[in-house]
């Protein structure tokens, strides 16, 4: 009966009716593509080869390996200007894509784990370079080795964590800080404040 049905529908029609319902299928099966959709696939998409992984094999460390590791481990194990200047420009360039996310958009990233970890690594990293190994004995020594273009990155990063993340979230980040760095144990916490690298004034390197 169905196929009688169909038989008596002119085929103009019935290849009409066969696109429509393809078209209905594919706008309710899938949900509608939004521009903060759109703005972190570019995202991800500008960072594909930092912050997430390029190997093709499969069930091996090399495989979880990123470029955004390996520039990480290196600049940490040589603590120098010219250990990290390559993870510096990174992350420099990663701060230049997130900024060209909307404002409105810009919490979609928090969600993407990869770009999660680098910024809050990240910025412990450059906390306790300049740190270093027990606390600076002056307000100028609190930055370590650190120059005005590695602390607008520093900044930049800082800037993004409050954005995409929150307030509350930098609040934990800036108190886990405080209480683990090393020889900060019995120091006055306004002491402590005034040395570490979180209390710069960044206004002076953007």
């Amino acid at each position: 009966m169905l196929d009688q049905l169909i038989g008596r529908i002119p085929k103009p029609l019935l290849v009409f009716l066969i696109l429509a319902a393809g078209t209905a299928f594919v706008i309710f099966s899938e949900p509608p593509i939004s521009v903060c959709d759109v703005q972190t696939s570019a995202f991800k998409e500008a960072q594909d080869k930092f912050l997430f992984s390029q190997s093709k094999t499969k069930n091996s460390q090399l495989a979880k390996e990123t470029q955004y590791d390996r520039l990480f481990d290196y600049c940490r194990q040589n603590n120098s200007p010219g250990g990290c200047l390559e993870f510096f420009r990174k992350l420099k360039l990663m701060t230049f894509d997130v900024e060209r996310v909307s404002l409105e958009c810009k919490t979609k990233l928090s969600q993407i784990k990869a770009y999660k970890s680098a910024v809050w690594d990240s910025l412990e990293l450059l906390v306790r370079l300049a740190w270093g190994a027990k606390p600076p004995e002056t307000y100028h020594e609190k930055l370590g080795w650190l120059s005005p273009a590695d602390l607008n990155v520093f900044c930049r990063l800082k800037d993004q964590a409050t954005q995409v993340f929150s307030d509350q979230s930098y609040a934990k980040f800036q108190e886990r800080m405080l209480q683990s760095l090393p020889g900060q144990e019995g120091m006055p916490r306004d002491e402590a404040w005034r040395l570490l690298l979180l209390s710069v004034n960044c206004r002076n390197y953007q």
